[in-house]
C-alpha cells in the first residue's frame, strides 16, 4: 500500500489551510457587516414609523380640537318668563339689572350657570327685576363671533336659548369651542331659521351692534366681566349675595 494519500483524502498544504482561514474570517466579517446594515435599516424604519404615528396622532388631535366635543343644548327658560330680544322680565319692574359679559369669560359662565337661575327665581319671576345682557366681547375672536351670532338669534327672538346654549358649550379661550361652525350648529340645535341666521351674519348689523355695546360699556367704566349695573349703578362684583343686597336696597328706595 502506498504512503501517498489518494486525491479524495489529500492533506491540505499549510498555504491552503491559511487561505481557508482567511476566507472564513472574511465571510464572518461580511456576515457581521450585513447584520449591522440590517440593524441600521430596521432602526431607521422603526424611527420613521414612530414619527409617522406621532404625525397621525397630532393630526387627529388637531382635528378633534377644531371640531370640539358634541354641542350641548341648554334647558329652555320657563314659558312664564316674558322675554323680548336680550331682555327678560317685566319692563315696568322697579329695578333694572344689566350685565355686560363675554361668552368666553369663565366668570360670566358662572353667572349664567349659578347666579342667573337665582336672579330669575327670586326677582324676575316675581316682577321685581327687568334683566338684560349686553356684550363686552373683549377676550378674543371667538368672543366677537359668539356675540355677533347672538345678535342674529335675538332677531328671531331666541336670544336666551342661544345665549344659554353658548355658555353651555364654553371651553378654553379661542380654542375652537365657539368657532363659526360650532355656533352655527348651536343655532340649528335651538331651531333658528338658518337661512335668516346666515343672511343676518352677512349684514353689518351684528358687527355694529357689538361695537356699539363695547363703546357704551367702556363709557360706563366697564373693563372686566361680568360687570353688573343695578338701576344704572355699577356694583362691585362679589357674587349673588352682593347682587341681591344691591337689588334689595334699590327696591327699598322705590317704596
Amino acid at each position: 500500500m502506498s504512503d501517498t494519500p489518494s486525491n479524495g483524502n489529500r492533506r491540505k498544504t499549510p498555504a491552503e489551510n491559511a487561505e481557508q482561514r482567511i476566507t472564513g474570517r472574511a465571510q464572518r466579517k461580511l456576515a457581521k457587516e450585513q447584520e449591522a446594515r440590517r440593524t441600521r435599516v430596521y432602526t431607521i424604519l422603526a424611527a420613521l414609523g414612530a414619527v409617522l404615528v406621532v404625525v397621525v396622532l397630532l393630526f387627529v388631535f388637531a382635528r378633534q380640537g377644531e371640531a370640539g366635543p358634541p354641542v350641548a343644548t341648554a334647558p329652555a327658560l320657563a314659558e312664564t318668563i316674558p322675554v323680548d330680544g336680550r331682555t327678560m322680565g317685566d319692563p315696568n319692574a322697579p329695578v333694572k339689572v344689566l350685565e355686560y359679559g363675554d361668552y368666553q369669560c369663565p366668570g360670566c359662565g358662572n353667572f349664567n350657570k349659578k347666579v342667573k337661575p337665582d336672579l330669575i327665581k327670586d326677582y324676575v319671576e316675581t316682577g321685581k327685576v327687568f334683566f338684560e345682557f349686553r356684550d363686552y366681547a373683549f377676550i378674543g375672536a371667538e368672543s366677537k363671533l359668539a356675540a355677533e351670532a347672538a345678535v342674529c338669534a335675538a332677531d328671531q327672538n331666541k336670544f336666551w336659548a342661544f345665549h344659554d346654549t353658548v355658555f353651555a358649550n364654553q371651553g378654553h379661550e379661542n380654542a375652537g369651542s365657539l368657532s363659526a361652525d360650532r355656533l352655527r350648529t348651536m343655532a340649528e340645535t335651538i331651531g333658528l331659521d338658518m337661512a335668516a341666521y346666515d343672511a343676518c351674519l352677512k349684514t353689518d348689523k351684528p358687527t355694529e351692534t357689538v361695537a356699539n355695546f363695547m363703546a357704551e360699556a367702556r363709557a360706563k367704566g366697564v373693563d372686566s366681566t361680568p360687570s353688573v349695573f343695578v338701576n344704572d349703578t355699577k356694583i362691585p362684583w362679589t357674587g349673588y349675595e352682593g347682587l341681591k343686597e344691591a337689588i334689595d336696597k334699590a327696591l327699598a328706595e322705590q317704596s
